[in-house]
């Protein structure tokens, strides 16, 4: 493990410092997610790494085995389990890596691109563009309110494993 990949490893130990188990598996999953998000919240420029090479350490393991028992409390068939972490590891990994990527961005490169993202919706000629034109107005940018639409994000993952459950 390298350097990078070990202080990553050590974000995912603190995050899981002091977790206990609680509620269902969805609540067991989201609660762990979140974790994971508000601690590379703290360490933004970290979240990419973790990312791009899961770290090996004891902190993975952590968070993998608490994602691999919800699951296994879910009534998800042993071989859906597998699969289902792994689309949430990939869910929460990009989650976090992209909040992390605009959380670090600089302000000044922050308004250059909400006044790109500004130009791009109302500026945009409704002759070529009459679905943009239409909902411009109610589109917010990718940086505006990233928490709940996170959180629905991960609920909408977690609705699709139940619906699985139910077949």
């Amino acid at each position: 493990m390298g350097p990078r990949t070990a202080v990553a490893d050590r974000i995912l130990l603190s995050a899981m410092d002091g977790y206990r188990p609680e509620g269902d598996w969805k609540q067991r999953v989201t609660a762990v997610a979140l974790r994971v998000r508000e601690a590379f919240g703290r360490h933004p420029q970290l979240a990419a790494v973790w990312g791009r090479y899961a770290s090996g350490g004891t902190g993975s393991r952590l968070v993998m085995e608490e994602l691999l028992q919800a699951l296994s409390t879910s009534g998800l068939p042993d071989e859906e389990i597998p699969v289902r972490y792994h689309r949430l590891a990939v869910l929460v990994a990009a989650l976090v890596a992209s909040e992390a990527a605009i959380g670090t961005a600089p302000p000044p490169e922050r308004e250059q691109g909400l006044e790109l993202f500004r130009v791009a919706v109302f500026g945009a000629d409704p002759a070529h563009f009459p679905a943009l034109t239409r909902f411009g107005r109610d589109i917010l940018p990718l940086g505006a309110e990233r928490a709940p639409a996170c959180e629905e994000i991960l609920a909408a993952q977690l609705a699709d494993i139940e619906a699985t459950i139910a077949r």
